[in-house]
């Protein structure tokens, strides 16, 4: 079609002819090349919807495969309803625990194959649909390529954004049905569809959200100036309106930015090569303050997680970078200790500024009362527990370990935030929880009203830490000092040998317990609490308690 198109365009191009007879030749053949035009696109549109069709179904193919056989390994039944079906007869609790587990991934995997299945089948029927009826056409392209890229562009399949009320586990399992194409597509084009579910896959996360830093910031950029613009032109400036005070918040977001730019450019000076971090959050639009988790490793596929949740006054821009610098500390001694203990295993460990925590800077006169009227209360730490239980559960669903190990630390009013996520959903998946630096878990005046029960924990797995001189651990504001109930293990924080035969520097005050100190042989190393954390982190069993 396309070489008739072209020979019909050179019709009355033949030299000599002239007169009437070849304008109305042109006239005719011009309205002839026009419909070869559209049919041209009309096939290209139909060309390409097979493609991409054959790629889809493919994809959705070799998923369910692995789904039947994921099923049969835990001998089940996979339906095609997407619905599974088992015996448990002969299983105890823990097996049976561990089916209703399979059953939950299998059963959201299944949906979202089956929902994916019927949009590639609605999307190919609608393109025949306007094939048939003529309504495909060159979209006013003259060139032979051009009209081919039209109708291409008319005949391929959509790709949905994930439904806003997605639970992890279902958003992770609509990542994996989507085909190649289709995640190209998204991370291209729509990188803000998927760099905060939780769910999706730290590595995907990771690829959207540094995409999302340059737009992020042309958009923060544009909103300082309209707000320096408008200052600029009011006499009496900010004076009776909030906008000096969004200038300010625009600011800190920029800088924000900058700091999250600057840590994921940093070299690791071991390997010369830019560190293993994973960016996944960047949030500049949901708090005042910009937002933000940075996980070192791959939690995608480490047998160990860690995400720790700081307090009063963290900023993305003013906290992340030592952050990120504790928790590499923190991931370099649970890789010693598994190798001390001749086990073998993967680490990770995020640092989770995912919040606005309650802070006493800001642009007003009152910011400093607020943030200590925020500190003294728990309605920070009730907003925020959706986020971070979500996000816990995102880490587990998203993991290619068959069931990774996943500790929550919190410090100061982090282990309070800390405390109602893991209350409020029964663990989200995690393991173990370490709260250091914690005045209180609870709010209602009895410490004893927490424990690793209400927490969703096993007993033995939530545990305390409090150093000497550390005054704000002493409060217990929220139900009383976590280290004074016998359901929490408290471990130490003093100076001593630790189990591997390390000494290790005691911690002291409120902000010492992820920090490193040098040793006598010159070598920096984390001091006893954060030695601790590690131990539990990485399950080696060589953590040490408190004396009672």
């Amino acid at each position: 079609m396309t070489d008739v198109k072209t020979k019909l365009e050179s019709i009355g191009q033949f030299p000599g002819w002239t007169g009437e007879s070849v304008d109305a030749a042109k006239q005719k053949f011009t309205i002839t090349a026009d419909d070869l035009s559209d049919e041209i696109a009309t096939v290209s549109a139909v060309q390409e919807l097979a493609r991409q069709t054959v790629v889809a179904v493919e994809h959705l193919q070799s998923e369910l495969k692995k789904l039947e056989s994921d099923a049969a390994a835990e001998e089940m039944s996979l339906n095609d309803d997407g619905q599974v079906s088992y015996s448990t007869d002969g299983k105890d609790d823990g097996e049976i625990e561990q089916l209703k587990r399979s059953e939950e991934r299998i059963e959201a995997a299944a949906t979202a194959l089956i929902t994916q299945a019927a949009d590639v089948d609605s999307d190919a029927a609608a393109v025949l649909r306007k094939a048939a009826a003529g309504e495909i056409t060159a979209r006013g392209a003259r060139t032979p390529e051009d009209i081919k890229k039209a109708g291409r562009e008319q005949g391929s399949l959509t790709t949905d954004p994930p439904p806003a009320d997605l639970a992890p586990l279902q958003a992770k399992e609509y990542w994996d049905a989507l085909s190649p194409e289709q995640k190209d597509y998204v991370l291209s084009q729509h990188p803000d569809w998927v760099g905060n579910v939780d769910g999706i896959p730290a590595v995907v996360r990771d690829e959207a959200n540094r995409a999302l830093i340059p737009i992020e910031r042309a958009r923060l950029e544009a909103e300082r100036k309209r707000l320096q613009d408008n200052l600029d032109g009011h006499w009496f400036g900010g004076t009776f309106t909030n906008e000096d005070a969004e200038l300010w918040y625009v600011e800190q977001k920029l800088k924000d930015l900058d700091a999250v730019e600057s840590a994921l450019s940093q070299i690791d000076s071991s390997t010369g090569q830019p560190r293993d971090l994973k960016l996944m959050l960047l949030d500049m639009t949901t708090g005042e303050r910009g937002r933000a988790a940075v996980a070192v490793g791959d939690p995608d596929t480490a047998d160990h997680v860690s995400v720790t949740t700081p307090g009063l006054g963290t900023t993305v821009n003013g906290s992340l970078d030592g952050m990120i610098g504790e928790a590499t500390n923190l991931k370099i001694e649970v890789e010693n200790q598994l190798d001390f203990t001749n086990r073998n295993g993967t680490v990770s460990t995020i640092a989770w500024v995912g919040y606005d925590t309650p802070n006493v800077t800001g642009p007003g006169n009152f910011d400093t009362a607020r943030g200590g009227l925020d500190v003294a209360g728990d309605s920070v730490a009730d907003e925020a527990a959706l986020d971070l239980s979500n996000f816990y559960r995102g880490v587990d669903a998203a993991s290619a370990a068959p069931d990774p190990h996943i500790t929550a630390l919190g410090h100061s009013y982090g282990s309070v935030v800390t405390s109602h996520a893991l209350q409020s959903s029964q663990a989200a998946g995690v393991d173990e929880a370490v709260f250091y630096g914690s005045p209180g878990l609870g709010d209602d005046g009895t410490v004893a009203t927490v424990n690793a029960g209400t927490l969703g924990l096993d007993r033995g797995d939530a545990y305390v830490i409090e150093n000497d001189g550390d005054t704000i651990a002493d409060f217990g504001t929220f139900g009383g000092d976590p280290t004074r109930t016998g359901d929490l293990t408290q471990l130490t924080s003093d100076a001593g040998v630790d189990r591997t035969g390390i000494e290790r520097e005691g911690g002291h005050g409120h902000a010492d317990y992820p920090r490193s100190s040098t040793g006598p042989d010159g070598q920096d190393r984390l001091k006893m609490p954060g030695y601790n954390l590690a131990a539990i982190v990485g399950d080696s069993g060589l953590e040490i308690e408190e004396p009672k």
